[in-house]
């Protein structure tokens, strides 16, 4: 694990595979969640690139400074860590939220971008998305992953074989390889 200074908080970040010709993959994971639901994948996408797996603010173990903060905020912490760690170009790989980022940061800052792949995201949500979302940050805000615990059952499971299958085909179409 790196821990990455951003003046007013610090974004962890762990990486997998060693230095090589081909891409590195950034992956940024939805809402009260982590870098270790990418694990799995890491070790998988470390044989084809690097791979930097990100807790972001105010998740896993990164800190945030006080208050709210936005999408671009997320993003702009993307942006920094890519700059601080000298990535000059990635693959962003979003869930959920991860996905709302990474498209925001492809967005604001294209030069680092050179593919997106996005899982249970969407551009934008509805009003009904934000309140179940408020929801579930201010319950992880006031009481901690217990909190979290009240609102129902979290589980993750294992990416499925064609996921993997996908991703070669995905890199070998692009010329990533």
């Amino acid at each position: 694990m790196q821990r990455i200074d951003l003046d007013s908080h610090q974004i962890d970040v762990e990486w997998f595979g060693k230095p090589s010709p081909g891409p590195v993959f950034v992956c940024l994971h939805g809402l009260v969640d982590s870098r270790e639901i990418w694990k799995p994948l890491a070790a998988y996408l470390s044989k084809r690139g690097r791979v930097l797996l990100v807790d972001q603010r105010a998740h896993g173990t990164s800190t945030a400074p006080p208050g709210r903060f936005t999408r671009d905020d997320l993003a702009n912490d993307v942006v920094a860590v890519m700059d601080q760690l000298e990535i000059d170009r990635c693959v962003l790989i979003g869930h959920s939220m991860g996905g709302m980022v990474s498209l925001a940061a492809a967005l604001n800052t294209p030069r680092l971008v050179t593919g997106l792949a996005l899982l249970g995201t969407a551009p934008h949500c509805s009003e009904r998305t934000a309140q179940w979302y408020e929801r579930i940050a201010s319950a992880g805000e006031e009481h901690g992953i217990a909190g979290l615990r009240d609102l129902g059952h979290w589980a993750h499971v294992e990416a499925p074989k064609a996921v993997f299958e996908l991703i070669d085909t995905w890199i070998a179409e692009s010329g990533l390889a």
